[in-house]
């Protein structure tokens, strides 16, 4: 087992009087190595491995980053299996909140394209 590789895209999410959350580190569309706990991997999971999910993350005005849900690719099917090991990465992440000249900080729901191979 020689280790995971993370690889995230945020899916637009853009509007012309406001700022949308988003993602400052780590970097997009660039694969991050990561070491994640086996333990928090699904177990019906087989390594190796590459799955690619939509995460739905609710980003805070401070910054912060919260799980919503995981979500197939297409959306159609809630795979909370990956909780444990998402939340765990998000922990890591960091994100600019929302905001417009109306309102300052906003409350802003991102998503973003996850892929994650296990080599």
């Amino acid at each position: 087992m020689r280790g995971a590789i993370v690889r995230l895209d945020p899916l637009p999410n853009a509007s012309a009087d406001r700022t949308p959350a988003r993602l400052t580190a780590p970097q997009a569309n660039a694969d991050i190595a990561i070491e994640p706990d086996i333990a928090l991997l699904p177990d019906d999971l087989e390594i190796p491995f590459s799955v690619r999910l939509r995460v739905e993350l609710l980003v805070e005005t401070t910054g912060e980053a919260r799980l919503v849900r995981i979500l197939t690719p297409e959306g159609e099917r809630e795979l909370r299996a990956f909780e444990p090991l998402i939340e765990s990465l998000v922990e890591t992440w960091q994100f600019e909140p929302a905001s417009s000249v109306e309102n300052g900080l906003e409350i802003d729901q991102l998503d973003i394209s996850v892929f994650l191979q296990w080599r």
